[in-house]
């Protein structure tokens, strides 16, 4: 897929454009419903899954990194040095 190995941040803020949005002081208002309907859209999803990439949230992604720093036998080794 052309991304290094581990995980690559890739941010969103999907939301729902209801009234408390449309009061919220930010620009970002119509995007966050766009992103909403983007995100499970096969056409989003399908591209993804064929890179063998998956979306997780912020929550999956500080589990996985704390199993990983208590239990670093799960790490891959560092790339060896170029002789």
């Amino acid at each position: 897929a052309g991304l290094p190995e581990g995980s690559t941040e890739f941010m969103c803020h999907p939301g729902y454009l209801n009234d408390e949005l449309h009061a919220a002081p930010t620009r970002l208002k119509q995007s966050r419903a766009d992103e909403l309907a983007a995100l499970p859209a096969p056409q989003t999803r399908e591209p993804i899954a064929s890179h063998g990439l998956r979306l997780v949230n912020y929550r999956d992604l500080c589990t996985q990194l704390q199993y990983r720093s208590l239990h670093p036998a799960s790490l891959p080794p560092p790339p060896q040095a170029a002789a």
